[in-house]
């Protein structure tokens, strides 16, 4: 009995990872789009970030290549602290800097959600009508 339950809780975890491999593959052109606004947006936004803080005492940023660590945690909304801007310019420019990471992680998120969906609704894999 247990074994079988677990043939069963596995098919299940199969389907659903198969369905899921297919959702990024076929959502390889929105996902690439995304990583590349991110790649603009952190260059553009550590070099602003730099210019922001170059005349502050006790500033973390201290060059372009160094910031780009502080504006993908900022961009991400992760947040870790260790590299903060301590002027009001650079303030600025983070809170700026987490509006445009926010909105360009929210860009691809629906299409990528629909073509879920659409793997989910199919049922490939054999059973025709879902996980259910």
């Amino acid at each position: 009995m247990l074994i079988w339950m677990t043939c069963v809780t596995v098919s299940y975890v199969t389907q659903g990872l198969r369905i899921l491999g297919m959702t990024i593959k076929t959502s390889l052109h929105e996902l690439g789009m995304f990583f590349f606004f991110l790649l603009v947006a952190m260059v553009i936004f550590s070099s602003v970030a730099y210019y922001a803080e170059a005349g502050e005492e006790g500033t973390k940023i201290t060059s372009i290549p160094g910031a780009f660590w502080w504006a993908i945690v900022t961009m991400t909304t992760v947040g870790y602290g260790d590299i903060t801007p301590v002027g009001i310019w650079g303030k600025l420019v983070g809170t700026l800097c987490v509006i445009a990471g926010v909105l360009t992680i929210a860009l691809p998120v629906p299409v990528v959600v629909a073509n879920f969906n659409n793997f989910y609704r199919r049922g490939e894999g054999g059973r025709g009508g879902g996980l259910e």
